[in-house]
């Protein structure tokens, strides 16, 4: 049973959204990232800020290796928060990633392996969190420009009202970030999304 279809027929949760991403190098080693949006587009931003501060929350700063992919991902998403979010923007361009990746349709991607990522709700907490089909296939470097070709995909496909709601959600997520506070695992990145979301008055 695929990661989507036992999320949906479980009996104990509900599956608000969901997103599947695919990855690999092109011929001019740009990444190719896909990604294939699921369930209701209301929850697409809660997705957006949760995936972000999940995927953050896997490169912790006190690690060498973590301290690299985490500022890269911190430098994109201020880049974008300066800029603003609006219908119609180019998030990769703003992230100054433009020789880096390029969103393609997810078909289009011929590496048939990709990350399963979904916003569940359980009867037992109060807030939304977010789960990742494990292992990741994905590597680092994928997965942090995953980050922002997920924000686009998101982008592209809500109404004027959901992209300020995002753009809102971002600037209180970024803030954060400006103030050193970066999510070390995955129970800190649960609570930094949600009250990105609450502050923005979404939750």
């Amino acid at each position: 049973m695929s990661f989507f279809d036992s999320l949906t027929k479980s009996k104990t949760l509900t599956l608000l959204a969901g997103a599947a991403i695919r990855a690999e190098q092109g011929g001019d080693s740009r990444w190719q990232l896909g990604v294939g949006l699921r369930g209701k587009s209301e929850y697409y931003v809660p997705l957006a800020v949760h995936f972000g501060s999940q995927v953050l929350a896997r490169f912790p700063k006190n690690e060498a290796r973590g301290y690299e992919r985490a500022s890269e991902l911190e430098r994109m998403i201020n880049l974008i928060v300066n800029e603003g979010v609006w219908p119609g923007c180019d998030l990769i361009r703003y992230a100054d990633a433009e020789g880096a990746m390029v969103l393609v349709p997810v078909e289009r991607i011929t590496r048939q392996e990709e990350l399963g990522v979904a916003l569940i709700r359980q009867p037992e907490l109060a807030e939304p969190t977010l789960v990742f089909d494990e292992p990741v296939p994905l590597t680092d470097e994928a997965l942090v420009y995953s980050v922002i070709a997920l924000w686009q995909a998101v982008v592209n496909v809500l109404d004027s009202e959901g992209v300020e709601n995002l753009d809102r959600v971002l600037r209180y997520f970024n803030s954060y970030l400006d103030e050193g506070i970066s999510p070390s695992d995955a129970v800190s990145a649960q609570h930094l999304a949600s009250r990105a979301l609450r502050e923005a008055g979404l939750a």
